[in-house]
């Protein structure tokens, strides 16, 4: 009887380590990485779309190239051809259904971070969808 005991004390200790692993493994994997730490870095404009008659323009059809530096002092950099034009502050809020939407004065939009695109969209409102991508430093 004695042997029973301990067994079922081994595999209750047992039971309580593996779903204490369990769990953390799931608080880990779930958690999102943080917008302000994801959009930090340099992004160069790819393409803008304007839904509404499937417009688009890019750096070959305008003659220009674009990007954005995010600093993690929450300032945004514009640069124009390598040219710096604008440098404002910036926040980034969220909204009760998690939709991410970054404001300053160079750009006020929703948008969303895929791999290595940041996409600005205001779609839902017959405005641009706007693409830049990550640069690698």
């Amino acid at each position: 009887m004695e042997f029973v005991v301990k067994m079922k004390t081994y595999n209750m200790k047992t039971n309580i380590v593996i779903l204490y692993l369990f769990f953390t493994i799931i608080l880990l994997g779930c958690q999102k990485n943080d917008p302000d730490d994801q959009i930090i870095g340099k992004w160069r404009w790819v393409k803008t779309i304007i839904p509404y008659g499937q417009i688009e323009t890019n750096p070959k059809l305008t003659g220009f190239t674009k990007s954005l530096v995010f600093l993690p002092d929450e300032t945004i950099k514009e640069f124009k051809n390598d040219t710096l034009i604008n440098t404002t502050n910036y926040i980034i809020e969220t909204s009760y259904a998690g939709q991410l939407r970054l404001v300053s004065s160079i750009i006020t939009s929703n948008f969303s971070i895929e791999k290595d695109s940041l996409i600005f969209n205001e779609a839902y409102v017959d405005g641009p969808v706007i693409w830049y991508v990550k640069t690698k430093k």
